[in-house]
């Protein structure tokens, strides 16, 4: 089904078969510290990446958005242009939805 941890609690609810792989792979964290306002849980999830890696993560994200609109339009205008079907409606469209 997928990959997940035999707990004290999961043993309770159910019984396991012999596992057939051992993966070795483990999760270490820091000692939470007894904070849980927002804007410290905020941080625990922005600073393992420098401000830097986010403005590009946010960029690529806009740009993979803005192209996906672009190529959807495109394809579609082409298809619309072989069965002769008003083109000029499908721009309306593609406005409306890089506006949203």
């Amino acid at each position: 089904v997928g990959r997940f941890w035999i707990t004290a609690e999961r043993l309770k609810l159910t019984s396991f078969t012999v596992p057939m792989y051992y993966d070795r792979t483990v999760l270490v964290i820091p000692k939470p510290d007894g904070k849980d306002d927002l804007m410290s849980q905020t941080k625990k999830v922005l600073e393992p990446f420098h401000w830097g890696v986010w403005c590009l993560i946010l960029l690529l994200v806009i740009v993979t958005a803005l192209l996906s609109v672009w190529f959807t339009t495109e394809s579609t205008r082409g298809r619309r242009m072989r069965q002769n079907k008003r083109p000029h409606r499908l721009k309306k469209s593609a406005y409306a939805r890089v506006s949203l």
